[in-house]
């Protein structure tokens, strides 16, 4: 029994010496199995010692590192299971620990989680007893041993989360910068001046008895944690995913790697294929194509994983997530001149990689149409129309739903002005049936598609509707409208585009698209207006899929349709 007891005194106070030690073993054997410490992650521990105050630390990390995990759940346990010992060493405990949160939802979240691993820990409770005092409400939190937790979202003013008299002693963000709202110089600024003074200044003036922790990944080179990195009293704490070479290309093996990427993006193979041929292809060559790379996690995101990433996201949404690298929202994000282009020709269509697609292999079309919107819309943007051919394929990448899944894309005509709705919509119609009379050859299937704009009165489709019902009178056309309603942000889902595009997957005219639509392409996302990838991206989720038996099937309906109306 004594035996017992003395080691259960040690762990104890090992737990309280070395957070490490708290994490590994009341932790990490109860309630995170799966978080095995790394390196990286005994340095955000050790961040701020028992003891101390006024300490400003700014931690930048990958996504998919338990970063979120350490900060706002593993942190506050301990300091909890802690706080006797603190006054024992006579030294300021906490007394208040403030969690924040992009939202409050998310805030409150957290907080949710301490008390589950609290209740439920059964080490915890044995060496520390039940800490789960009361209240412990959504929006109001108190351990058993005198401990305020509050959640705050970001924005919200710190006054209505504080607790009576006493201010925090130790304030946790966590991925509080919205990706949006840092595309915004004026949102920005906004954020920045809200961390600056409403923020800090929640806890004792200076921070002298307070600490403040921040984690996130940089989400834009003018962005809150590159701010507070060059700011001094600040300690920054930087990780990446990749520490050699840290702009992911392979210094000595690149060659290899652009050779598997053909491989693992060519989605003529079906998936299994496909990823068969890429790992075989890696395999054989392991050690070459990993000589000299340094991984800051190579069990959880091995060197091949981000590769597959940049593939199937693309390489500026790998370098922000997993490096903290933002891109300069002045460069472009999609590589025009080395974008596949294509020719119409009599057998198909020319791929400027020297492929051709008969006309056999052409599945169908999709017409989209983006119309201009509010009445403010004639000064600020473009309507749009868009065709883009489908050459469906036996298989593609099912990991990401934004990706050409199953089909090669060809972006053949486009419409840009700004013009009246009757206007937009007849230009559409026109699109469509020009598209018709070019693919003839290979009896496509179409669809026509007019994006669904937030419509509370229903007054935009019914206008919409009878627009599209005056034009197809006029011009004999044979389609229906289809309406596609987007629900991701703007930026973002033009931004899908880019595997597409740098993987051959979206291919464009090279003659029939107008100066406008390269233009929009070649400076997103700092072009003055967006419409044209907007509606490219719109016809991708709206893209037509058929099979070769369908398409057959397909082209006997006509050619019999076609004998029954000669006779």
């Amino acid at each position: 029994m004594k035996r017992w007891n003395l080691v259960r005194t040690y762990n104890i106070h090992a737990g309280y010496i070395n957070p490490k030690y708290f994490v590994e073993y009341y932790i990490r054997n109860t309630s995170y199995r799966m978080l095995e410490l790394q390196d990286f992650h005994t340095q955000i521990l050790g961040a701020i010692k028992p003891g101390e105050y006024g300490k400003q630390i700014n931690i930048q990390a990958p996504r998919g590192t338990g970063k979120t995990t350490l900060v706002n759940r593993l942190i506050p346990l301990w300091r909890i299971c802690y706080k006797r010992f603190d006054l024992i060493m006579d030294r300021q405990p906490e007394e208040f620990i403030l969690i924040v949160g992009r939202n409050e939802r998310m805030a409150r979240q957290r907080i949710t989680e301490i008390r589950s691993v609290l209740e439920r820990n059964p080490l915890i409770r044995r060496d520390f007893g039940n800490l789960v005092g009361s209240p412990w409400t959504k929006t109001e939190t108190d351990t058993r041993n005198g401990i305020g937790l509050r959640p705050l979202g970001r924005g919200a003013s710190p006054r209505g989360a504080l607790l009576g008299d006493v201010r925090p002693t130790l304030k946790l963000c966590d991925d509080i910068e919205d990706p949006k709202r840092c595309l915004n110089p004026d949102l920005r600024a906004e954020d920045r001046e809200w961390f600056m003074t409403d923020f800090m200044y929640a806890g004792d003036l200076g921070s002298e008895h307070s600490n403040t922790m921040i984690v996130d990944t940089v989400k834009h080179p003018e962005s809150l944690s590159e701010h507070l990195r060059a700011l001094p009293g600040w300690k920054t704490l930087r990780f990446e995913a990749v520490r050699y070479p840290k702009d992911i290309y392979h210094p000595t093996a690149e060659n290899q790697w652009k050779q598997w990427e053909r491989v693992y993006s060519d989605t003529t193979l079906n998936d299994d294929e496909r990823e068969s041929k890429a790992n075989a292809f890696f395999q054989s060559r392991k050690s070459e194509m990993n000589a000299n790379v340094q991984m800051l996690w190579e069990e959880k995101l091995p060197y091949v994983r981000v590769r597959k990433e940049i593939v199937e996201r693309g390489y500026h949404s790998v370098m922000r997530e997993l490096q903290n690298d933002a891109r300069d929202p002045g460069m472009a994000l999609f590589n025009m001149e080395a974008a596949v282009t294509f020719s119409v020709t009599d057998e198909g269509f020319r791929r400027s990689d020297g492929r051709v697609v008969p006309w056999h292999d052409i599945g169908g079309f999709t017409a989209y149409l983006d119309t201009m919107g509010g009445r403010d819309a004639l000064a600020n943007s473009y309507a749009c129309a868009v065709v883009v051919v489908w050459e469906p394929l036996p298989g593609g990448s099912k990991m990401n739903p934004d990706s050409l899944s199953g089909v090669n894309g060809y972006v053949m005509l486009a419409w840009l002005e700004r013009t009246p709705l009757t206007e937009q919509m007849e230009n559409a119609i026109l699109l469509a049936q020009r598209a018709e009379a070019m693919l003839a050859p290979a009896y496509p299937k179409s669809n026509f598609v007019c994006e669904q704009r937030p419509d509370k009165d229903g007054t935009i489709k019914m206008s919409t509707d009878h627009a599209f019902r005056v034009m197809r009178e006029r011009h004999r056309f044979q389609g229906a409208i289809n309406y596609h309603q987007q629900h991701q942000n703007k930026e973002d889902r033009i931004e899908t585009l880019e595997p597409a595009i740098a993987n051959g997957w979206l291919a464009f005219n090279e003659r029939d698209l107008p100066p406008e639509l390269w233009t929009q392409f070649r400076q997103f996302p700092s072009a003055d207006h967006n419409d044209a990838p907007d509606a490219v991206q719109g016809a991708c989720r709206a893209r037509i899929m058929t099979t070769a038996q369908q398409r057959v099937n397909l082209s006997a309906a006509r050619k019999q349709r076609q004998r029954v109306v000669r006779l």
